[in-house]
C-alpha cells in the first residue's frame, strides 16, 4: 500500500493502531514518516538487517514457514513510480 493509504489507516483503523501501540485518540503518523525512516535506512545500510530480523521473527512466530522465508523477496530497491 502507499504511505499515504498507511497514514490513513494509522489515523482512522483501530487495529492499525493497536498494532502500532496507540491509543485510539491519536491521530497516528504523517505519510512522510516513513519515507524518512527509509531513507534513514538506506543511509546507515540498515535495510537488509531489518528486512531479515522481520523474516526471523516471523517465522518464529509461526506466521510463515522458513522454507517460505527462504523464498521471500525484498523489493527495497526496486526503482519506478512506486519506488
Amino acid at each position: 500500500m502507499s504511505d499515504r493509504e498507511a497514514e490513513a489507516r494509522a489515523r482512522y483503523d483501530s487495529r492499525w493502531k493497536v498494532a502500532l501501540g496507540i491509543g485510539l485518540e491519536e491521530a497516528g503518523f504523517d505519510s512522510t514518516t516513513l519515507s524518512v525512516f527509509r531513507t534513514r535506512l538506506l543511509l546507515n545500510q540498515l535495510d537488509e538487517l531489518v528486512f531479515r530480523r522481520m523474516l526471523e521473527a516471523a517465522v518464529e512466530r509461526g506466521l510463515i514457514s522458513g522454507r517460505l522465508a527462504e523464498q521471500v523477496i525484498d523489493s527495497t530497491h526496486t526503482l519506478g513510480a512506486g519506488a
